[in-house]
C-alpha cells in the first residue's frame, strides 16, 4: 500500500489523501478522499444535541480507476467510482468474465493463432456510467492482446473516450476483482484521517511520485505477475474451478 498526500494550498486547508491499491494490467487502482478544514466547511465538525456532543464526518470517498499509459504523452485518463458504482463495476467485470466462458464462438484458432470474433464480442460488451451525473462512461468488452509474441485473451476497458483504451489480462482481471471484493471504505477512510492528522503539523513538500519510485510492501499480492505464474487460457476450465461444481 502506498500513501500519497496531494496538497492544495496548505495541509491544514484542503488535502486529498490517496492510498495506492496496486496495478492491474494497464490500470492503477487508488482510494482517495478530500479532507477540508476551514471556516466555511470542515470534513469533521462538532455539534451538540440533547446535551450530548457529536462529531460528524462529511465527505465522499471514492476509488479511482486510472489508465497508466498517458494519452499523447500528456494527460492521464481516469474515472472516480463511489462505493455503489465500485460494486456495479465489479459485478460488470464478473458478469462479462462469465459470458466470455459461455460463448464458445468468441475465440477461435486458425493456423495455431488465436483470433477473436468481433461480432460476438460486440454482442456481450458492457457499457456503464461511472457516476450519477452520467457524464462519463466505461466500455468493457472481450478483446485480445499480445503477450510474449502470442495473442492471449483479455478485456479492454475504455474510459469516457473510446480511443483511450487499456488492456487487462485474465490473471490481472482475477486479481482486480479480488481486490475490489476486499476494499473496505470504512477502514480506508479511518486510515486516511489518521494519516491526515499525523501530518497536519508537519512540513510536507508537495511532490508527484514517479511510478518507478513507488515501493510496494513485500507481501503485496497485486504486483505484476511474473511470466512463469501465468495461468492457462480462459477456455481451459482449470482456470475456472467454479464451473466444475
Amino acid at each position: 500500500m502506498v500513501v500519497i498526500l496531494n496538497l492544495h494550498q496548505s495541509l491544514s486547508k484542503k488535502t486529498k489523501v490517496i492510498i495506492d491499491l496496486g496495478t492491474f494490467g494497464d490500470f492503477r487502482l487508488k482510494f482517495g478522499v478530500y479532507i477540508c478544514i476551514d471556516e466555511q466547511f470542515s470534513t469533521v465538525s462538532k455539534f451538540s444535541f440533547s446535551g450530548n456532543d457529536f462529531l460528524k464526518l462529511s465527505t465522499t470517498p471514492h476509488v479511482t480507476l486510472e489508465l497508466i499509459k498517458k494519452i499523447d504523452d500528456k494527460s492521464t485518463v481516469s474515472t472516480n467510482l463511489t462505493y455503489a458504482y465500485m460494486i456495479k463495476f465489479k459485478r460488470t467485470l464478473e458478469l462479462l468474465l462469465n459470458e466470455m466462458v459461455i460463448h464458445e464462438d468468441l475465440y477461435f484458432i486458425k493456423n495455431n493463432i488465436l483470433y477473436i470474433n468481433n461480432e460476438a464480442s460486440d454482442k456481450i460488451k458492457k457499457i456503464m456510467y461511472s457516476n450519477n451525473m452520467c457524464d462519463k462512461t466505461i466500455l468493457i468488452r472481450p478483446n485480445m492482446m499480445m503477450y510474449n509474441d502470442t495473442n492471449i485473451e483479455c478485456m479492454s476497458i475504455n474510459i469516457d473516450n473510446y480511443d483511450k483504451i487499456g488492456y487487462i489480462g485474465i490473471d490481472d482481471l482475477y486479481a482486480l476483482i479480488h481486490r475490489l471484493n476486499n476494499i473496505n471504505f470504512d477502514v480506508l477512510m479511518s486510515e486516511s484521517l489518521i494519516i491526515y492528522y499525523n501530518n497536519i503539523n508537519k512540513e510536507v513538500t508537495p511532490t508527484k511520485p514517479m511510478r518507478e519510485n513507488i515501493v510496494y510492501a513485500d507481501n503485496n499480492e497485486y504486483e505484476h505477475i511474473n511470466d512463469k505464474q501465468l495461468s492457462e487460457p480462459i477456455r481451459n476450465f482449470k482456470t475456472l474451478p467454479f464451473l466444475n461444481k
